[in-house]
């Protein structure tokens, strides 16, 4: 079967339906991986218990950082997923989506936008138009 690259992740054409690769990782996935952890770390560096003291500038910045975090770990776990709904008896493939959701949800937390962090922002009534 011919492979070939379909945006970031691998696949290969059988008759006329698409299927992902036996192989469990591309170059592209790992990457994916390393920059969201490392990201997640940073993030919660960068913005963990400080959010209402950013200017609007910087908190703009801190919503498209969390937001891109969020298309990557979509990414991820979309390929995982897929390969997966593909053959659930696989446990390999089972496996291998568990693995993955795990490195996401155990990333550093990146949630500053909940909880008490979000009520330190002050309530301001939103003047009529």
């Amino acid at each position: 079967m011919p492979v070939r690259e379909a945006g970031s992740w691998a696949i290969c054409r059988n008759g006329t339906s698409l299927i992902f690769t036996q192989a469990k990782t591309t170059p592209k996935l790992a990457q994916d991986l390393e920059w969201f952890e490392t990201e997640a770390q940073s993030f919660a560096a960068d913005y963990e218990g400080k959010l209402a003291d950013l200017s609007a500038a910087d908190l703009l910045k801190s919503i498209q950082r969390s937001e891109k975090m969020d298309n990557i770990a979509g990414r991820i776990m979309s390929y995982a997923g897929l390969r997966y709904y593909q053959k659930t008896t696989d446990a390999a493939r089972a496996k291998f989506m568990s693995d993955n959701q795990e490195r996401i949800i155990n990333a550093p937390p990146r949630w500053c936008f909940t909880g008490s962090n979000s009520t330190r922002f002050p309530m301001r009534p939103i003047p009529p138009h």
